[in-house]
């Protein structure tokens, strides 16, 4: 299974979003009023008729028609504003930071689970130059899967042996394919239905950022788009659906000078993989995530 693939699976499973796959961040445009844009015309008084002429003694002749008032012109009605998507409270690292390093822990309380009974990444990501180095770790500690892309070419360690591919994809090591949109597309309508149901629960300091912890208890679903680039015999072993619920805590950033990122989080996902040739799978996992080093210097470098 291709490198790309591999990761938006990983990317799905996470709930909360490796930010290889999920850039949500962006704020809507402030809603104009509705009659800004236009300057509404003054108002005309109507004209009044004139007086009819006197006639005299030896000719009388027919008083002459009133002219007929002025209409008052009517102004055009306003274009109506399309509704501005709201803000969403929670920042995508990757849309609002300079760098990073996440670690994210996940550790199966039931069912046998897709990444096993433990599964630990560890990343470092850096907008310029476009790189990041990703690290999955099996339930050994062993390397299950190292990822190293700087801009356009990406390395994928196989065993002892470094595979090289180049283009079509981003600093994150994803293809940006329509399946990769509309996959980031349903990442972002998960967290704004998070954000919906969470509750204030305090403050904190996480990681040296202080922040504003909240509690969340809410039920998702998503499709799974498989790239069109995946053989017909791994598509039959990839879920096409995902559904589920959440439920924990999470810190996010709320200190001058950081973005509302997630700082740090704590979880546990019941989640349901539906295929379409086997029987669905379900697994509760608890999740545990930590975003650190903000904004430090972080250098990658191809492998050696």
């Amino acid at each position: 299974m291709k490198c790309k693939t591999l990761l938006a699976i990983f990317a799905a499973v996470g709930l909360l979003c490796s930010l290889v796959a999920c850039s949500s961040g962006e704020k809507a445009e402030p809603t104009k009023p509705a009659a800004a844009q236009a300057t509404q015309p003054p108002t005309e008084q109507p004209t009044s008729p004139p007086k009819p002429a006197t006639p005299t003694p030896k000719e009388a002749k027919p008083t002459a028609k009133p002219a007929e008032p002025t209409a008052t012109p009517v102004p055009p009605s306003p274009t109506p504003v399309a509704e501005a998507k709201p803000s969403m409270l929670i920042a995508s690292p990757g849309d609002t930071l300079d760098s990073f390093r996440m670690r994210i822990t996940m550790r199966l309380l039931e069912g046998e689970g897709l990444l096993g009974e433990e599964f630990n990444t560890e990343q470092a990501w850096v907008r310029e130059p476009p790189s990041s180095h990703t690290v999955m770790y099996g339930p050994s500690g062993g390397t299950a899967t190292e990822v190293i892309t700087i801009g356009d070419s990406t390395w994928m360690k196989v065993g002892s042996t470094w595979i090289k591919s180049e283009g079509g994809q981003g600093a994150g090591g994803v293809s940006s394919s329509a399946a990769q949109e509309n996959l980031k597309a349903s990442l972002e309508d998960i967290l704004q239905n998070m954000e919906n149901a969470m509750k204030p629960a305090g403050e904190d300091t996480v990681n040296g950022v202080h922040c504003q912890r909240y509690t969340v208890d809410t039920e998702f679903s998503m499709s799974l788009p498989i790239p069109e680039d995946v053989p017909e015999e791994a598509r039959q072993l990839m879920p096409t659906e995902m559904a589920g619920h959440v439920k924990g805590e999470i810190c996010i950033a709320n200190q001058q000078g950081v973005p509302p990122v997630i700082v740090g989080s704590q979880t546990t996902q019941e989640i349901t993989l539906k295929y379409a040739s086997r029987d669905n799978e379900t697994m509760v996992y608890e999740e545990k995530r930590d975003l650190y080093d903000i904004n430090a210097p972080i250098t990658i470098e191809p492998p050696k």
